[in-house]
């Protein structure tokens, strides 16, 4: 509220001048509410709230300066972010793709190497390849071969019974 403007809002004058009388301005004065005030009094009250209202507007205006700067850098910044953003979602994408070729090319390469093992399986199957367990029984069939014609020969020279005994031993 204004400081001299009633609580109901009127401003009444108070003595003062006649119609049909000089004014005189220094004589004038208006009631404000219960108060009684000057012509001088009630222009210095304006003066003080002109005063008061331009320096609140200055404020306001220098508060509205810096919001629309604070906007103008805000929406640079914004800008910003969102060519970096831009920019990553492009990187994404390319990314995206190294990876679908990546893969395409993974499985390729996993498809040429099965290929290759089975050309190399089939290519080194050895028909007349022998087990372990046919070369330990070629090797006792030899033994037994060799013991009985030790045997033979041994029976055909009747050497002494001594010998036969070591023989037998082993």
């Amino acid at each position: 509220m204004i400081p001299w403007v009633s609580s109901s809002g009127s401003i009444r004058r108070y003595g003062g001048r006649q119609r049909d009388t000089e004014p005189d301005s220094r004589s004038r004065t208006y009631q404000i509410g219960s108060n009684i005030v000057s012509v001088e009094e009630l222009v210095a009250r304006l003066r003080t709230t002109s005063e008061t209202l331009r320096r609140r507007n200055e404020t306001i205006e220098a508060s509205f300066k810096l919001s629309e700067e604070s906007l103008v850098n805000t929406r640079d910044q914004l800008d910003k972010v969102e060519g970096a953003y831009q920019g990553q979602e492009k990187i994404v994408v390319e990314l995206e793709k190294a990876y679908e070729k990546s893969t395409k090319a993974n499985e390729l390469l996993q498809d040429e190497i099965l290929q290759l093992k089975q050309t190399i399986s089939a290519n080194s199957k050895l028909d007349n390849c022998m087990t372990d367990g046919d070369i330990q029984s070629k090797w006792s069939d030899l033994f037994h071969y060799v013991q009985g014609w030790a045997v033979k020969v041994i029976r055909k020279t009747k050497p002494s019974e001594h010998l036969m005994l070591q023989l037998l031993e082993y």
